[in-house]
């Protein structure tokens, strides 16, 4: 179809846009060859067998000849290996294995292709969401989504959770190595919650999902882990009201997700013991649009969330405006508080970048310019402010 422009393009400006599109799709094939690399090994055997030609890869690999010349080479001009020219033969940098390969690396992606590939089997879906609202159901991410994630986020829990997110909170610490008790919100497959199995062996801990198929799996890995009988998991909307009373709550990427964010936050203050804590981890994104075009991951507070959205996720979205300043996540760091919500009542300790300690300045991850999360803490008053009131604990 013919435009009518008002004016003549700079031709160089348009060049330059041009080779963004292009960029932009090779980036996208390169997550479908990304993905069929973790599926085959194809990273972790270069890794481990050392530099290579095409023709050896390809035995060492097990797979067919012209599909190993033809990968390696997307992978060498795309920078994800190297290629020495005067050999021809191809290696893994120990960056590159640092985060394509080792799964205990607080900066591995190698699981980030499954992700992907829930956004182009659902695009049908997605396209009526936009005409119609709702969204993609989660069961519709499937297991490879759910396994990628898993694999994703539990970087995160191994490398910071106990040496760095729990100990900057002391008194929460005491209580935990005193047999004190947690609930993680939206737990997904169970990695925070094994993970503080292994750190606090007195602590009572619990986790609660909508997903039946996400805690069914949370199960499994707690058993695996040895750890089947001190975890209780459980399916669960939180909207809907948290059975007991926790001195630590957490919300590891869930709240830019919830259905009805009001009402779980409100459920979680309720669930609080008194002097309890509310942790939330969340995308170190702003509510202020111009903060995320200049953000070197400006589209994941915008894309991602479209492209895998959970159907109800954004069906009550506008009466909640307030809560997240009308991006698709709550702005953590710069806001202070999640604003308009129950957190009112929860005195908000500074959010913590999520790659401290990873050899980033502070003005670094001041701007969050390399963090794609932040974490905040929001502790509850409930007890202290009842007693003030003649001994009313508020809800």
């Amino acid at each position: 179809m013919a435009t009518t422009m008002t004016r003549q393009p700079d031709l160089a400006q348009a060049q330059a846009f041009a080779m963004k599109v292009l960029n932009d799709v090779t980036s996208i094939q390169m997550g479908t060859l990304q993905l069929v690399g973790e599926r085959l090994g194809l990273f972790e055997t270069l890794a481990t067998t050392g530099p290579a030609t095409a023709e050896s890869f390809a035995t060492r690999a097990g797979i067919d000849g012209r599909y190993a010349r033809e990968w390696l080479a997307a992978m060498a001009c795309h920078g994800y290996i190297a290629y020495d020219d005067a050999t021809a033969e191809f290696s893994l940098t120990p960056d590159q294995a640092f985060c394509l390969v080792d799964q205990d690396s607080p900066l591995y992606l190698g699981s980030m292709g499954r992700l992907l590939s829930a956004s182009w089997t659902n695009v049908d879906l997605l396209t009526d969401a936009f005409k119609h609202g709702g969204g993609v159901p989660q069961e519709r991410f499937g297991e490879e989504w759910r396994c990628g994630f898993e694999l994703y986020s539990r970087a995160g829990f191994v490398n910071h959770l106990c040496q760095e997110w729990i100990p900057s909170m002391p008194e929460v610490e005491r209580r935990l190595r005193a047999g004190g008790s947690v609930a993680d919100i939206g737990c997904g497959n169970g990695q925070a919650l094994i993970r503080l199995a292994a750190c606090y062996d007195k602590a009572v801990l619990a986790g609660f999902d909508v997903h039946a198929p996400a805690i069914a799996s949370a199960k499994a890995n707690a058993e695996a882990a040895g750890f089947g009988e001190r975890i209780r998991f459980e399916t669960l909307d939180g909207a809907g009201g948290i059975p007991g009373r926790y001195d630590l709550i957490t919300c590891f990427d869930v709240v830019h997700d919830l259905p009805r964010p009001v009402e779980t936050l409100r459920a979680i203050r309720a669930a609080l013991a008194p002097g309890g804590s509310l942790f939330v981890m969340e995308f170190n994104f702003s509510s202020d649009l111009q903060e995320n075009v200049d953000h070197p991951f400006g589209l994941g507070a915008f894309g991602e969330r479209q492209l895998l959205h959970d159907d109800g996720a954004g069906r009550r979205r506008g009466r909640y405006r307030h809560l997240h300043g009308g991006a698709p996540v709550p702005r953590v760091r710069n806001r202070g508080r999640l604003r308009g919500g129950p957190p009112d009542r929860f005195p908000e300790q500074p959010a913590q970048p999520f790659l401290r300690g990873q050899g980033l300045s502070g003005a670094e991850t001041a701007r969050g310019a390399w963090s794609p999360r932040a974490v905040s803490r929001y502790r509850s008053t409930r007890g202290r402010a009842g007693r003030r009131r003649g001994g009313r604990r508020g809800g």
